[in-house]
């Protein structure tokens, strides 16, 4: 369940869940690990190793993702095996905080050596736009899904993206191309929608551990 659910339940005592929920803009951000098989793989194939040692590396890493996600005020929605699915449902700066996190991530967290040699990557996919949180169960078990096409584009800028890049729809741009990111926007060619423009964002320098990326000062290129 949504953390901040978990928060209104608990401050007003109403344990009644709605069946839906409706949200005019919210912020997607996919995070897909490249690397999980053969590093699955190479934990298999090693009699010296085993589940115990793969689940430590694995929790390891995303222990680290999942803080940052945190900390750029992000609520994780959901894992789906070596991918997180996070949502930012702040209209006002959620964007703004979503971009912010995965370029933060793609430098800092983009490129992970494992114990046994294998690189893990991310391929990292945001979304803008409307969409319905949906419970659905019984009194006793309520499973949350979302829906929309917010969800259906992160699903699409996913399936574009390669290892260590950031793939965002254009509603996305059209709210950050004023931010001084010192970040490069390219455009894509897109085989799977070419109704709806996707671009590649690319970030132009280092990141400071104080997680602010709008102080390094350095100019926003815009293609």
């Amino acid at each position: 369940m949504k953390p901040s659910i978990i928060k209104y339940t608990w401050a007003t005592g109403n344990i009644l869940i709605p069946s839906e929920h409706k949200y005019n803009k919210i912020t997607l951000l996919f995070l897909d690990v490249s690397g999980f098989t053969s590093l699955t793989e190479q934990y298999s194939n090693d009699a010296h190793l085993g589940i115990d040692q793969l689940t430590h590396t694995l929790n390891s890493y995303f222990d680290t993702l999942v803080s940052k996600i945190l900390l750029y005020n992000g609520d994780i929605y959901k894992f789906a095996g070596d991918a997180i699915l996070a949502l930012w449902t702040n209209e006002f700066n959620g964007t703004e905080q979503a971009l912010k996190c995965a370029l933060y991530l793609q430098e800092k967290c983009g490129s992970y050596e494992t114990d046994v040699g294998v690189v893990l990557r991310l391929k990292i996919a945001i979304a803008y736009g409307p969409i319905r949180a949906l419970f659905i169960g019984t009194d006793e078990f309520k499973h949350y899904i979302l829906a929309g096409d917010c969800v259906k584009d992160v699903n699409i800028c996913e399936q574009l993206c390669e290892p260590g890049d950031i793939i965002i729809t254009n509603a996305v741009y059209e709210h950050v191309q004023s931010l001084k990111l010192n970040c490069e926007y390219l455009p894509i060619n897109d085989d799977i929608n070419r109704e709806q423009a996707h671009i590649a964002v690319k970030y132009c320098g280092a990141i400071d551990d104080n997680h602010d990326l709008t102080k390094i000062g350095d100019k926003l290129v815009s293609s």
